[in-house]
């Protein structure tokens, strides 16, 4: 008897699972790299929501009991890192991704910034403040190994990880030392790369470049180095202040805010300084660029309405558009996982 009509129920049969499991992938991480966290006030304190690129739905992901503020995607977009205040102490936590199941890593007294996880997912570095002094620390994201990262300076409190995870840049916060430095977290290893007043060291996706700010001119301008300190080039030269540097995922262009025009906006750059484009024309501050994990898109905070509010716009700053509006403040956008 021919066996073809058992083939073609067997193959009926996995062409329906495989239209099923790809129905259903999109339910997995990969779907939350379309997902923006951010801070806001709009529940009457602060806490962590997220939302799509439209704008909704927005959902709340932290308790209302405590200020939460700063989250951050995992790699792999199955966990949020965030810190949280109450009353005299704050904390470092993780959770899923819909904020259920958070988990304290780390409480202090102090003042915890910046935590940033490792691009493999595996190890969390934050900076601690207590005592007027500020410590780089590294953590697994369950609690376990907390550690001082031991640089020969005092630091500033925004460490960057390296694309390989094996090594943290930061910035010197000493006069008699400045520079940018570099430190394996194990803890041997130490480079500087320069000797000049930088900070906000920030590494390229594919690491072969650092871009960082640096005042040796003067005002703060936008710098991109090699990962070895070679090659230090300027990208900017004006006379204003650039700050809240962003790579875009490829590392062909690098986002920024200036205030050449005398109000701070947003402009984008490519990496070798030329192509520079303002994004955002208008006569209220706009700030805090962050790019969609595929590139195309930039999310960015902008006052022209009030207060600060979440717009998203095509990466030549076209079809700019609010996401969030009404009396609540909105910031510190989080779209990829970096």
């Amino acid at each position: 008897m021919p066996r073809y009509p058992a083939l073609c129920r067997n193959a009926a049969l996995l062409f329906a699972a495989l239209a099923i499991a790809a129905s259903l992938s999109g339910c997995g991480p990969s779907a939350y790299k379309n997902t923006i966290l951010f801070t806001s006030h709009r529940l009457g304190n602060l806490g962590v929501h997220s939302m799509t690129p439209s704008g909704e739905p927005i959902t709340p992901l932290t308790p209302r009991e405590t200020d939460a503020y700063g989250a951050r995607w995992s790699p792999d977009y199955t966990q949020l890192l965030y810190l949280a205040r109450r009353g005299e102490t704050t904390a470092l936590l993780v959770a899923n991704r819909d904020g259920s199941r958070p988990t304290k890593l780390v409480e202090t007294s102090g003042i915890l910034a910046n935590p940033t996880w490792s691009p493999d997912g595996k190890r969390i570095a934050y900076a601690l403040t207590k005592d007027g002094a500020t410590q780089i620390r590294v953590i697994g994201p369950d609690g376990q190994g907390d550690t001082a990262v031991v640089f020969d300076v005092a630091t500033a409190d925004s460490p960057t990880w390296s694309p390989d995870s094996q090594w943290l840049a930061a910035a010197s916060a000493s006069p008699e030392f400045p520079g940018i430095y570099l430190r394996n977290p194990s803890g041997v290893n130490y480079h500087r790369l320069t000797d000049q007043q930088d900070s906000a060291p920030l590494w390229s996706p594919k690491q072969e470049r650092i871009a960082f700010l640096s005042q040796r001119d003067g005002t703060p301008e936008v710098y991109v180095m090699h990962s070895d300190g070679s090659l230090q080039t300027r990208l900017t030269r004006n006379e204003a202040k650039e700050y809240q540097l962003a790579w875009s995922p490829d590392g062909a262009q690098i986002a920024y805010v200036s205030e050449v025009d005398g109000n701070p906006e947003v402009y984008v750059s490519r990496a070798d300084g030329t192509q520079a484009t303002r994004l955002t024309h208008n006569a209220f501050p706009d700030i805090e660029p962050a790019w969609s994990p595929d590139g195309q898109r930039i999310v960015f905070v902008s006052y022209r309405e009030g207060n600060a509010d979440l717009f998203i716009m095509d990466t030549d700053g076209n079809r700019q558009k609010n996401l969030t509006s009404g009396p609540s403040t909105d910031f510190m956008p989080a779209w990829s996982a970096r």
